[in-house]
């Protein structure tokens, strides 16, 4: 029988074991539980923010959301991320303007399968030319996830571990949007991935917008009723 001692460290009251890495356990304050209720207002809440503030958010509170991204489940527990933040607006603005390059190239091509639909393409395009921002919605600060690019789990890993952040974003009355229009470009353009600056072997498994929002929402909105199937 294999014994899995980081169960083990978690899982005793008093503390009694202690294993070799970075930091100790954290202490759970049952004092900080929250309710369903509570959870399931919060959860439901949460809106994909799209009209940002110019101010940048502090690099202390950009800490703290990736120190809680980090607790995020990962297969196998392997923890195979790295995060680049970027709040340089001359790097957001050549990632913004290769990204929109690339977009153009893209709809010129006419390809049978297009990582991005013709109509994404006609919109993002039709809004650079009328002065918007369809790429990070001049979001002051683009958060990105990557890991070595064999690792297997890493994508899955990356979502999951940027929906803690967006979350844990939300609990600081921070605004955040999944930046989709460049994790798409990363992907098929070495120029755009060469201007994230990432490590040797690395890929962008995800980015996230993030500021603080210019409006705040009073009402939870409407949601598609799933279905669902009981065997």
């Amino acid at each position: 029988m294999t014994i899995d001692f980081r169960f083990c460290e978690a899982a005793c009251p008093d503390g009694a074991l202690r294993l070799n890495g970075d930091g100790a356990p954290i202490p759970l304050d049952p004092e900080l539980k929250i309710s369903p209720k509570q959870a399931a207002q919060f959860l439901r809440s949460r809106r994909s923010v799209r009209c940002y503030k110019t101010e940048a958010v502090s690099k202390e509170q950009i800490i703290e959301l990736i120190d809680i991204a980090r607790f995020a489940p990962s297969g196998s527990n392997g923890q195979p991320l790295s995060w680049t933040v970027i709040s340089s607006e001359e790097i957001i603005t050549k990632l913004r303007q290769s990204v929109l390059v690339w977009a153009r190239e893209l709809a010129k091509a006419k390809l049978d399968e297009s990582p991005i639909s013709r109509n994404y393409l006609i919109y993002m395009l039709d809004s650079q030319r009328k002065g918007r921002d369809p790429v990070f919605r001049n979001a002051p600060q683009i958060v990105i996830a990557h890991a070595e690019g064999a690792n297997r789990s890493a994508t899955t890993d990356a979502t999951i571990a940027i929906a803690y952040l967006e979350l844990a974003a939300y609990s600081h009355g921070l605004g955040a949007c999944w930046a989709g229009f460049l994790y798409l470009a990363a992907k098929y353009s070495p120029e755009v991935l060469s201007l994230l600056g990432l490590p040797e072997g690395h890929q962008c498994l995800g980015a996230l917008m993030l500021g603080y929002p210019k409006h705040y929402y009073a009402r939870i909105p409407r949601r598609k009723n799933p279905p669902v199937e009981w065997r």
